[in-house]
């Protein structure tokens, strides 16, 4: 009877606190936009990959929900592998020493539309943590769910390359498949 009352604890606040997840990186998509000035103005789209983490999530308990996940800097393909080998390289995301683009919820909200949220939290890119708010949505896929967000950066912030041939303003958009844990 004991053991019983302790499941049945154990199991409502599972419920209570959000259920786990974990991101399938497989499934996954983290790609970005930027405009790029070099000979011709050009917009030069490109992802990143080896997605990883864990994220809590309950709709109706909003408090408990958490993310923490990251990707893979030295992931970086724009379909041009020398322009993916200059991207790695100190001067922009400085790979080696930093191979992790990071994001972690300080809190999650209900958004302005019906079945909209934000997370707000940290990016830490290069070392460099600033404040981020991406506003998502969720749908219940398979044995999880998938989390579509999008949200745009200043890569100067983080120091990511120079001032001048390519635009400051980095579209990022979000595509996160993650199961059950």
């Amino acid at each position: 009877m004991k053991t019983l009352f302790v499941s049945l604890l154990l199991l409502l606040s599972t419920a209570a606190n959000g259920q786990h997840y974990i991101p399938e990186s497989q499934n996954s998509k983290v790609s970005f936009k930027v405009v790029n000035h070099m000979l011709v103005k050009s917009t030069v789209q490109g992802t990143l990959s080896n997605l990883r983490g864990s994220i809590t999530f309950n709709p109706a308990d909003l408090p408990g929900s958490s993310f923490d996940v990251s990707v893979n800097a030295e992931s970086i393909k724009t379909g041009i592998g020398m322009r993916d080998e200059h991207l790695k390289k100190e001067e922009f995301f400085n790979a080696s020493k930093f191979p992790a683009v990071h994001i972690i919820s300080s809190r999650v909200e209900k958004g302005n539309a019906p079945g909209t949220y934000v997370l707000y939290g940290k990016l830490t890119i290069k070392g460099i943590s600033k404040a981020i708010m991406i506003p998502f949505t969720v749908t219940p896929i398979n044995d999880g769910l998938l989390f579509k967000g999008n949200f745009t950066l200043n890569r100067l912030d983080y120091t990511v390359g120079e001032k001048g041939k390519i635009e400051d303003q980095v579209n990022v958009n979000l595509s996160v498949s993650a199961k059950k844990a």
